[in-house]
């Protein structure tokens, strides 16, 4: 697995998302984030899973090792709607991180074998 082509090791581009989520779960979360074991769970999780992934950047195995702290994402970012108060900023946060992560992860040249599945 570690010997063949067709893995490298990461790139750049997992860290920064981690690191946008990251930036946004603080600025929006700030009074929360020490208050709840909940969070506290997610934003060490979240640290976790950013320094790994950027400390770990073209080494391999280490992009699998940072996943599983970094699938708290999957988490902060609904903790991260239910801080916001206006429905039509929580909404067009949920667009645009949608959005994001969709163009990060399926617009990949990766992504051509998957594609052939839903066409």
């Amino acid at each position: 697995y570690l010997y063949t082509d067709k893995y490298e090791g990461s790139n750049y581009t997992e860290s920064y998302i981690d690191l946008c989520i990251l930036l946004a779960y603080v600025a929006i979360a700030w009074k929360h984030i020490l208050g709840s074991e909940m969070d506290k769970l997610l934003f060490i999780a979240m640290c976790m899973g950013f320094s790994i992934s950027f400390a770990g950047t073209s080494l391999p195995l280490v992009g699998r090792l940072a996943l599983y702290y970094t699938f708290a994402m999957v988490l902060v970012i609904p903790r991260i709607m239910s801080y916001i108060n206006p429905s039509f900023i929580k909404y067009a946060f949920a667009i645009v991180v949608l959005g994001l992560m969709y163009m990060a992860f399926f617009n990949d040249e990766n992504m051509h074998s998957y594609r052939l599945i839903f066409e």
